[in-house]
């Protein structure tokens, strides 16, 4: 939370139960075990850990996961591991912006898809592939960000289907998949051979544990080890530590199932607050996607909103376009710990509307 600003921009939900969960993480770990997990980890991340966070998500072994320091970390490793740079890669028209900064360091061509209540359209996507040679699909199907689109099982079937035909190496980048209660099948279930499934804990737990989880085809396993180790030499055995015990103990989904609802809470109040303008989102996540009345552009919303100390996010930061989004904006429901605060910061946007 920022002390002297409205913070609808940033997204990292806080409950206030974070702290007190990884302090017992950590003060009830044996002391030889802590005094292991100082030392240089595996590249890959250590065996118990990686078995633990099969079990949780869902796989029969732990051989596909590697353990990295966050999405971004996780999405790096990938692109040096696959040989991405300079491939031209397919995602949604409007994306995350940290995926778009990725793709401009290893030089990947962006290829905006339509996008509709569902999600990414099959014949957009369709059309795309035939005429162009893309590598790679870049899909957030799971409460998009920014969208809060989920998109329903016969679509992700339908868009795994044209990435078989068309050889698409899947990137499925699922932030914010921990929000939908019961969500549909990954990509990754659905064609793992040719998908890679990133989960990090820094939004389900805190931004401060940077440990994300990298399901990858196994053929890529060692090119990943390689790539984790120039990057980063392995992601910290302490925190993975942390990780596992909170996964172990069944803490992680605890604070999962209060996360959802107070996302549920947050929504609620917002959309109350913004009763009769365009909304988009999903009732269990932390963000809102909202057009802006005719004639309002966001960047010119921005500058009056900063004289009320109040933060969000341009359309513009998530449009693969350039000189699209400027007729929307993002409105982050996790930045403000406190719901007074956060409902405070949406009156002021409000007004300013």
């Amino acid at each position: 939370m920022s002390l002297v600003m409205f913070d609808l921009r940033l997204n990292y939900p806080l409950i206030g139960e974070e702290a007190a969960l990884i302090e017992h993480c950590i003060h009830s770990m044996p002391s030889n075990e802590l005094e292991q997990r100082l030392l240089l980890p595996s590249w890959s991340g250590a065996l118990q850990d990686r078995v633990l966070a099969a079990q949780w998500l869902g796989l029969s072994g732990e051989e596909s996961i590697s353990i990295c320091m966050s999405a971004h970390h996780a999405l790096i490793a990938l692109a040096f591991a696959a040989e991405l740079r300079g491939a031209t890669i397919v995602t949604e028209d409007y994306t995350y912006p940290g995926f778009k900064a990725i793709a401009d360091l290893f030089e990947i061509g962006l290829l905006p898809c339509e996008t509709d209540a569902y999600g990414l359209v099959p014949d957009a996507l369709k059309a795309l592939c035939a005429q162009h040679s893309a590598r790679a699909l870049y899909i957030q199907p799971t409460i998009h960000n920014p969208l809060g689109i989920l998109m329903p099982l016969q679509r992700r079937q339908e868009i795994a289907d044209l990435a078989q035909r068309y050889g698409l190496f899947i990137i499925e980048d699922d932030a914010y998949r921990f929000l939908a209660k019961d969500a549909p099948a990954r990509f990754y279930d659905l064609v793992p051979q040719q998908t890679a499934f990133i989960m990090s804990l820094t939004k389900p737990v805190s931004p401060a544990l940077k440990i994300a989880y990298l399901l990858a085809p196994p053929q890529l396993a060692p090119a990943l080890a390689t790539a984790i180790r120039l990057t980063s030499s392995g992601a910290s055995a302490l925190l993975s530590g942390v990780a596992s015990k909170l996964i172990h103990e069944g803490l992680i989904d605890q604070l999962i199932r209060r996360k959802r609802q107070e996302a549920a809470v947050r929504q609620i109040a917002a959309k109350q607050i913004l009763v009769d303008l365009s909304l988009q989102s999903h009732s269990t996540s932390y963000h809102i996607w909202l057009r802006l009345p005719e004639g309002l552009q966001a960047p010119q919303l921005e500058r009056a909103l900063r004289k009320h100390d109040v933060a969000i996010v341009s359309g513009e930061e998530f449009a693969v376009e350039q000189h699209k989004g400027s007729q929307y904006i993002r409105i982050a429901l996790g930045g403000e710990a406190e719901q007074l605060r956060l409902e405070q910061g949406i009156r002021l946007l409000k007004e300013a509307l």
